[in-house]
């Protein structure tokens, strides 16, 4: 079904790409031409870039309507990709350049280079992060997380509490409640594992390698089960911090 909806849109997206670089050159042309003229075409190129900048607010009204049929997501993100493009190219075109002169048109000219420049790297962004979210291979939904970290620290404190129990010696309670509790209390290593460094991965690694050398055999069982739950906290927490910045770049893109 994937397959079949990104072999469908992107036929649409070139075809409106076509006709967007089309339009482009149009304008660009006849912006040329009258200024060959003495004549001044921006009254023109700043209604077409105006229409393109509303027609982008309407994606955001449509994620808002997303229980109304209209259309597919995919074919809407598709058009707010390449209408994005194109008031790039149009606003370039009625500028003359990149930039502009005086201080309004260059206070506009920021925010719209801002809002653009975070619209291609959020469009990148998004690309990218799904497929790291598909090899951690653990789903979980973001509201649902708070609920589950809650869960594994119940089940890391119920394994400490095994431990000391089976043993009668405090180690395994010293180690969680000294080390660990505070890694199950909260998401962890957000950067890390937004730039998938592994530093959270050593980090639990290095932990348990030192605390297994000392405890003994009738403390292992419940150790493996706090191993456990610290390997999907991570799984978790990198979940955590990719679906949290995926939402914080649709915030800052659309404010």
């Amino acid at each position: 079904m994937i397959v079949r909806t990104v072999n469908s849109v992107r036929p649409f997206g070139y075809t409106l790409a076509g006709i967007g670089a089309a339009v482009i050159a149009g304008l660009a042309y006849y912006s040329h031409q009258e200024h060959l003229k003495l004549s001044d075409a921006t009254f023109v190129t700043g209604w077409v870039l105006l229409t393109a900048m509303v027609s982008l607010a309407l994606f955001n009204i449509r994620k808002r309507l997303s229980m109304m049929p209209m259309g597919r997501a995919a074919y809407w993100l598709a058009l707010h990709v390449v209408v994005g493009l194109f008031a790039v190219g149009m606003f370039i075109v009625h500028t003359g350049g990149i930039w502009a002169t005086g201080f309004y048109e260059q206070v506009m000219a920021g925010l719209f280079w801002a809002t653009a420049l975070s619209g291609i790297f959020g469009w990148l962004y998004q690309r990218a992060m799904p497929r790291r979210l598909t090899r951690i291979g653990y789903e979980v939904v973001y509201e649902r997380i708070p609920a589950e970290i809650a869960a594994l620290r119940e089940e890391a404190e119920e394994a400490a509490l095994e431990g000391v129990g089976a043993s009668g010696e405090p180690t395994l309670g010293r180690f969680y409640s000294e080390t660990m509790q505070d890694f199950f209390r909260r998401p962890r290593f957000m950067l890390s594992h937004l730039l998938g460094a592994g530093a959270a991965q050593q980090w639990v690694d290095l932990r348990f390698r030192t605390v297994r050398g000392l405890v003994g055999s009738q403390e292992e069982p419940a150790l493996a089960r706090l191993e456990a739950a610290a390997r999907r906290k991570l799984s978790i927490d990198a979940h955590y911090a990719i679906q949290r910045s995926l939402k914080l770049w649709v915030a800052v893109h659309v404010v």
